[in-house]
């Protein structure tokens, strides 16, 4: 099987980002990441999906060339068809331009949907552990006054935990696990005391 020896791929062009706002083809991605290559069988069985809806949205991504492909161990020592990302690592491209932003917007609305959806399923479910080293459910959202080196610090933390969870894959006690991740630069705009309450506020 030929595995790319690309490290990171950005996704820039105007197609691509088109098609991730699809939260079936993010999902698609994520899996291709965790797993590494795998026939549409296997997808098909991680997602839950029919084999036969599967196939279209496989189309749509190799089409693109966000995803490669290729032959490979099908099990049983048959060889089959495998699909795999075009690298190990792919990542938004925030810089591709003002005419991509809104389907960024779009991209990281649909991730976020999805880690909704996905944190009500795992809370309702007897495997969450919301305490203790072996806490798998977390949710909720921090602000923050960073300087620029703590900033750094973040940064450096976060794509830890990116590298972590990409170069990890199926096997022995390992957990499927979802991350999903919004920051932004928050503009603070203080109540000034002349300012009225918000409506339903405890004050009014």
């Amino acid at each position: 099987m030929n595995v790319s020896t690309k490290q990171r791929y950005k996704i820039a062009s105007a197609e691509q980002l088109r098609l991730l706002t699809s939260s079936v083809r993010q999902e698609v991605v994520d899996s291709l990441m965790a797993m590494g290559p795998s026939t549409i069988r296997d997808l098909a069985e991680m997602l839950g999906m029919s084999q036969d809806g599967l196939y279209y949205h496989m189309r749509l991504l190799t089409a693109s060339g966000l995803v490669v492909e290729d032959t490979g161990d099908g099990g049983n020592g048959r060889e089959a068809v495998v699909y795999r990302l075009a690298a190990k690592e792919v990542r938004l491209d925030y810089d591709a331009g003002r005419e991509a932003r809104s389907e960024i917007c779009n991209i990281v609305g649909a991730a976020l949907r999805t880690a909704t959806r996905e944190f009500t399923t795992a809370l309702e479910s007897e495997r969450a552990v919301t305490e203790g080293p072996g806490r798998n459910l977390w949710g909720g959202r921090r602000k923050g006054w960073l300087s620029p080196a703590e900033l750094e610090r973040l940064n450096v933390l976060l794509e830890e935990i990116f590298h972590l969870l990409e170069s990890a894959k199926p096997g022995g006690d390992r957990q499927l696990y979802s991350f999903t991740l919004a920051m932004s630069p928050a503009d603070p705009r203080p109540l000034r005391r002349s300012d009225p309450p918000p409506r339903g506020s405890a004050d009014e």
